[in-house]
């Protein structure tokens, strides 16, 4: 592991660079931009931005075609990044496996 001079200050200079708001969590910078969207799209109506057409091979953003294949080459790409990024935030150290399928949302349980 990399010897750090300040551990807080390299949290700030992480935080400043990631999150929002000043805040520590990046959930409640997430939700007030939620809700900011869901105040805005009530007092103003616009045309969707986006156009599925009947091939299902295709999406259209903004007019522009957008291949559904190219959406899997992105989410890699995401992906690699995203774990570059989470190494950085962790100071590199190792992180335990999660397994996802274990993971139980409590919202869409069957009652029954």
């Amino acid at each position: 592991m990399a010897q750090v001079e300040s551990v807080p200050k390299r949290i700030h200079d992480l935080r400043k660079k990631h999150l929002c708001e000043g805040s520590f969590s990046p959930t409640a910078s997430i939700l007030t931009q939620l809700a900011r969207g869901m105040a805005f799209n009530k007092l103003h109506y616009s045309q969707p931005n986006i156009h599925w057409p009947e091939d299902e091979q295709t999406i259209y953003y903004l007019g522009e075609p957008i291949e559904l294949g190219r959406i899997g080459n992105m989410c890699h790409t995401l992906m690699q990044e995203l774990q570059e990024a989470t190494k950085e935030l962790t100071f590199e150290a190792n992180m335990p496996s999660i397994d996802l399928g274990g993971i139980v949302d409590c919202l869409r349980r069957d009652s029954g």
